[in-house]
């Protein structure tokens, strides 16, 4: 059994991680525990700091049309200017959950990272989304990331 600790700022990243990994090891051999940590203010060096996870949410391809089929990439680009098929959401946003959140506005949703809406958004993510991103050529820091969490290529 192989135990791994992943450790996450905030209630976005905690929903992301545990529904990534839950879809990746398709709810098998699995146990996740999640602990709340008191911080004492140092700085204690970690192996993987977490960029914005709305940035690697905005890579995956096609996920607002799944939401929304009006949410296109083509619409996004015409009425907000970024085309998502085209940027890396990591390098081009400097608070992405400002995109994410006005991307909603278009069909007039919300976002406003509650934990509902982050488990409504993640529900529309599969296994398949994980993986076309780790192997694309977006969101660097997630493929590694993910490559740090994905022991199933070692296995075989």
């Amino acid at each position: 059994m192989i135990k791994t600790a992943i450790f996450v700022e905030g209630q976005t990243e905690l929903i992301f991680v545990r529904e990534m990994l839950l879809k990746l090891f398709e709810w098998q051999n699995i146990s996740i525990e999640c602990y709340t940590l008191f911080s004492d203010h140092q700085h204690h060096p970690t192996e993987y700091a977490f960029p914005s996870t709305e940035a690697w949410i905005l890579g995956f391809k096609d996920i607002f049309q799944k939401i929304n089929p009006d949410l296109t990439n083509e619409k996004i680009a015409q009425e907000l200017g970024f085309n998502l098929n085209e940027i890396d959401p990591e390098l081009h946003f400097f608070h992405p959950a400002t995109n994410l959140q006005a991307i909603f506005q278009l069909s007039n949703d919300s976002y406003d990272k509650s934990k509902g809406d982050v488990n409504k958004l993640m529900s529309y993510i599969e296994k398949e989304d994980f993986e076309i991103l780790a192997t694309g050529d977006k969101c660097e820091s997630f493929r590694t990331f993910f490559k740090s969490v994905d022991y199933r290529s070692e296995a075989e």
